[in-house]
C-alpha cells in the first residue's frame, strides 16, 4: 500500500502540530487558526499555489 490513502490523516496530524507551534511561538490562542486545515493536497502539490493572506480587522 502506498501512502496515498494515509494522506489526508498525514495532513490533519501536520496541520494541528503546525498550529501548537504557531501558537507556542507567537502567543496566539489557538481559536485563531481555522480548525481545519483550508488547503487541499492538490493545492500543496501544485506549485503556482499561493494562499490568500488574511486580516483581520
Amino acid at each position: 500500500p502506498g501512502l496515498k490513502s494515509k494522506l489526508p490523516d498525514l495532513i490533519i496530524r501536520a496541520y494541528n502540530h503546525a498550529v501548537k507551534g504557531a501558537v507556542r511561538e507567537t502567543g496566539l490562542a489557538p481559536e485563531v487558526f481555522p480548525p481545519n486545515c483550508p488547503w487541499t493536497f492538490e493545492q500543496f502539490m501544485d506549485e503556482a499555489f499561493w494562499p490568500e493572506s488574511s486580516t483581520t480587522p
